[in-house]
């Protein structure tokens, strides 16, 4: 029987965001505070912090897990 996981990253800084932020906001650092402030959390995330949980979700650790979403999103669906 397989496992159905989901993750739900919330806004990660990555090289696309990086132009998101240049194009919207005028430049990186000015973009990267705004779109912090729509997380609790307080910052956008890190794509190692969405591959820690995406790890999780695919190794043993997680062999009673079914089913599961996992919002790793600094709670921004939360807010």
């Amino acid at each position: 029987m397989g496992e159905d996981h989901r993750d739900h990253p919330g806004y990660i800084h990555t090289a696309m965001m990086e132009e998101t932020c240049r194009r919207d906001y005028g430049d990186i650092r000015t973009g990267l505070a705004a779109l912090g402030k729509l997380h609790p959390i307080g910052r956008v995330g890190e794509s190692e912090e969405i591959a820690a949980g995406v790890l999780y979700l695919a190794s043993d650790e997680s062999k009673f897990v079914t089913g599961s979403e996992l919002a790793i999103d600094g709670g921004y669906t939360a807010a």
